[in-house]
């Protein structure tokens, strides 16, 4: 419930929401027309309506992709202290990637519910993300941003979920590595522990210093100056 909702109450018609939908947000009753907003692609509309605002679920699109950046930054922001706002941006664009909402919107059944006239090989997986954001944005008007956040945490931000995306293309020590053994270079870590222990690693590329990284442990330490170097392969490659 927004600030002007709790100022100036009003009763909403809550109705009984179809089972398809009680089985993805996990409750009965809601506000059906925001339901029904979200799962309704452009697509079906007649020609003349498909861009007017408010007819496809495009408007709420726009709101659920902002709450869904919202939660996400604010899950990382907590749950990994160590991490500067670089690699805290790389790590939410995992989680609101195209592709990873596609998987995500996959795996809650959602595309059974979208309401589409394109065919099959016609629809592209920016359509099923697009309506996992409708649908939150959904939530967010008629739950508030509390159930909204919830229902982020609990389709993509269990521990299994996160440890799953974050070791995705992230392991940028095997990527460094792998790339050394294509070359045919040799490639050391020196880490070492200061009295504050924090971790100082510094990344020799055949004895030549190429890179360092600093974290509260040795692994972390390995991975941010595998990062920077990788990186700097890549950017003079």
């Amino acid at each position: 419930m927004g600030l002007f909702d709790f100022l100036f109450p009003k009763k909403y018609n809550k109705q009984k929401l179809p089972i398809e939908i009680q089985q993805l947000v996990g409750y009965k009753k809601g506000e059906l027309q925001w339901y029904e907003l979200a799962f309704t692609h452009k697509s079906i509309l007649k020609k003349e309506h498909r861009d007017m605002p408010g007819k496809s679920n495009e408007r709420l699109e726009f709101l659920g992709d902002a709450i869904l950046d919202s939660v996400v930054a604010d899950y990382l922001f907590n749950s990994f202290p160590e991490h500067d706002e670089g690699v805290l941006t790389q790590m939410r664009s995992k989680f609101v990637s195209r592709k990873h909402l596609y998987i995500v919107a996959k795996e809650i059944n959602l595309d059974l519910v979208l309401k589409s006239s394109l065919g099959k090989n016609d629809q592209s997986q920016s359509i099923y993300g697009n309506a996992l954001e409708a649908l939150i944005g959904a939530i967010y008007l008629d739950k508030g941003y509390k159930e909204a956040a919830a229902f982020i945490k609990k389709i993509m931000l269990r521990s299994d979920q996160v440890n799953k995306v974050l070791k995705s293309n992230t392991d940028f020590k095997s990527k460094l590595l792998e790339w050394c053994q294509q070359e045919k270079r040799k490639l050391r870590f020196t880490t070492e522990a200061d009295s504050n222990l924090l971790f100082t690693s510094e990344l020799k590329i055949d004895g030549k210093l190429v890179a360092k990284g600093l974290a509260k442990n040795k692994k972390q330490a390995e991975q941010q100056a595998s990062k920077k170097a990788f990186e700097l392969i890549i950017d003079q490659a």
